[in-house]
């Protein structure tokens, strides 16, 4: 059997396991653990802290071995990362399933993140309410998996990352469950590139979500989300001219919104009212926005960042509003030519970036009002002081 490669944080490698007195070396990262190991090798560590596991796939002819590993009994062990890597084997992809079985940890772990498993199901582990006090998961490219976990049956469960699941298609894999699906202490939510996931659950209790590379349909379902948000990213919506009705509506905590790769969006949103909270603002490669009018009522705004922004004629003099800024940047805006004469209200601007930006030429005499700008930059452009 080819060997796999196996970190973990707070063991040494395995013919350097202990020092001498007799204690893991906290300092021995996974880079430094051998490369090519018997992963039933691992029986007999004493592994503490976080497990990473690469090369899965090289675990072919035995999935014995995996099991004697004998990760449920090592209970120092709060972090576990198996990774396989691609492969076309169908042989190695239909062992996948009896290895992750095989993986079982102990029923203490805290964090767990699968990379490019090939199986068709998760282990059973995950599905069950085995791992009740598991706090954070991701699932990172597990192509053929129809199903998540029963994520109702992770009553610790604070943060989920959901990434190239292809196949997915539900939250709620119970198909007794009547009404709509409630994670109810879940934080932080993370979708990218998971086109069947088209309906959220219910969050009561979510402070971070960040919906990337998926259908528009999810977007109607986050109008539903009420506080407490805080953060609140969009990105790769890539036929979204313009936002669901609500989906900012009653965001009153949020306090930052990032908005990338929606090619053609044209405005980001009328309901500027709810977003008095408002601190950060990202708008990123979405030029087929031609105005920023909705930046006028963002009073609470700290740091606004534009870029791509190609369709982007002029900044609105309405910004002279935004009193609370204090950092700005533009960048590769083509058709920006100059700052709005509203900028010289902004006494509590610190930082100034203009990237990029061709045909910005005119550097206004009105900076000296800035008294607390730090720091200016200007970078590929032709400037003149005026």
């Amino acid at each position: 059997m080819q060997g796999c490669a196996v970190g973990s944080k707070g063991s040494r490698k395995l013919t350097e396991l202990q020092d001498k007195e007799g204690e893991p070396d906290p300092l021995m990262d996974s880079r430094r653990i051998c490369s090519t190991m018997n992963i039933a090798e691992l029986q007999n560590l004493d592994l503490r802290g976080e497990l990473k596991m690469k090369n899965l796939e090289n675990v072919r002819s035995n999935v014995g071995s995996a099991k004697d590993a004998n990760l449920k009994d090592k209970r120092h062990i709060q972090s576990l990362n198996p990774i396989w890597n691609d492969c076309d084997d169908v042989t190695i992809r239909e062992n996948a399933d009896g290895i992750a079985e095989c993986l079982q940890p102990n029923s203490k772990l805290k964090k767990l993140a699968i990379e490019n498993y090939m199986g068709s199901k998760l282990p059973s582990w995950l599905i069950n309410s085995y791992l009740a006090n598991l706090v954070e998961l991701s699932l990172f490219r597990c192509h053929r998996c129809v199903q998540l976990p029963s994520l109702e049956k992770l009553p610790s469960l604070q943060t989920l990352a959901i990434d190239e699941m292809n196949a997915t298609m539900y939250f709620c894999n119970d198909s007794e469950q009547k009404g709509r699906f409630i994670l109810p202490y879940l934080k932080k939510l993370k979708v990218d590139d998971t086109p069947g996931l088209i309906n959220l659950p219910d969050l009561p209790s979510i402070e971070s979500l960040e919906l990337e590379f998926c259908k528009e349909e999810i977007l109607i379902s986050a109008t539903k989300i009420t506080p407490p948000l805080k953060n609140f990213v969009i990105s790769g919506f890539v036929k979204l001219t313009s936002f669901p009705q609500g989906l900012l509506r009653n965001k009153t905590h949020l306090l930052s919104l990032e908005i990338s790769n929606c090619h053609k969006l044209e405005s980001f949103s009328h309901e500027r009212k709810s977003l008095s909270s408002l601190q950060s603002l990202c708008i990123t490669n979405c030029p087929e926005i031609k105005s920023l009018s909705e930046l006028e009522g963002l009073k609470s705004l700290m740091s606004l960042g534009i870029d791509r922004c190609d369709c982007l004629l002029s900044l609105p003099e309405g910004l002279k509003a935004l009193k609370s800024l204090e950092h700005w940047s533009i960048s590769n805006c083509e058709n920006i030519a100059a700052l709005p004469a509203a900028m010289q209200h902004l006494t509590g601007l610190h930082t100034l970036h203009v990237w990029s930006c061709p045909n910005f030429v005119t550097l206004p005499g009105w900076l000296g009002n800035l008294v607390e700008l730090r720091e200016m930059e200007f970078g590929i452009a032709r400037i003149y002081t005026v």
